[in-house]
């Protein structure tokens, strides 16, 4: 396997989790914060857009993946390590927060 295949199978993952993570904090009472994705949450749904979003972006990145290199595919992956720690973060403070409503 190759350094770029395996990059975008972390992109991919990455994806899976940033949707799963974010359903969850929702469900939990939190809130998105992408403006464009509250947008299509208020048309589509909390999951279809969530779901459907990742579903585009990986389907652009499979796409076009022979036009994008290396470099930009590590840095892509470096910044949804990044979001999805974010995410994993606060998805331990929002289950707190809705254990002391209970």
């Amino acid at each position: 396997m190759t350094l770029h295949t395996a990059l975008l199978i972390a992109l991919i993952a990455l994806q899976v989790a940033d949707a799963a993570l974010t359903i969850n904090i929702m469900r939990l009472g939190g809130r998105e914060t992408n403006k464009l994705l509250i947008l299509l949450i208020g048309k589509l749904g909390r999951d279809a857009a969530l779901v459907g979003s990742k579903l585009a972006f990986i389907a652009a990145a499979v796409y076009w993946r022979d036009q994008i290199s290396v470099q930009v595919l590590a840095l892509v992956v470096a910044g949804y390590v990044g979001i999805v720690a974010w995410n994993v973060r606060v998805l331990i403070k929002q289950r707190e927060i809705h254990r002391a409503a209970q």
